[in-house]
């Protein structure tokens, strides 16, 4: 499972959780400076980004990973869930976003790579 932030100031939340946790946050290049990979000890466990619109308040956003993103909607559609997105590919996977009435939003994440940049780095998980 990875989880994803929006907040209301990157600089400041990035500074925050690397010191509360121990994470790495980096930007991540292909974003244009809108988001940034959280890095553990196990490599990358999430991410962070700027809040998407005026209005809303922070938020933390599951995403479960699963083997096959048509699989997962497949099953979701079986289970009365209702798919809100088409898979949408971003630097390192693709994720869609589903809901339904018994539970809140969440997110099924399918990664294609796990390139070494998105891993905390050696001098600082000893």
């Amino acid at each position: 499972m990875l989880t994803a932030g929006a907040v209301r100031d990157t600089e400041a939340a990035r500074e925050f959780y690397a010191a509360l946790f121990g994470w790495e946050v980096d930007p991540v290049p292909e974003s244009g400076g809108r988001y940034w990979v959280i890095k553990g000890p196990d490599g990358s466990n999430g991410g962070m980004m700027p809040l998407p619109a005026q209005g809303i308040p922070p938020f933390w956003q599951p995403y479960f990973a699963v083997e096959s993103l048509e699989g997962a909607q497949a099953r979701m559609h079986e289970l009365g869930g209702r798919v809100l997105t088409e898979p949408m590919k971003v630097p390192g996977g693709a994720f869609v976003a589903a809901s339904t009435l018994r539970a809140p939003l969440s997110r099924c994440w399918r990664a294609t790579s796990t390139p070494n940049r998105y891993r905390r780095s050696a001098r600082e998980s000893s």
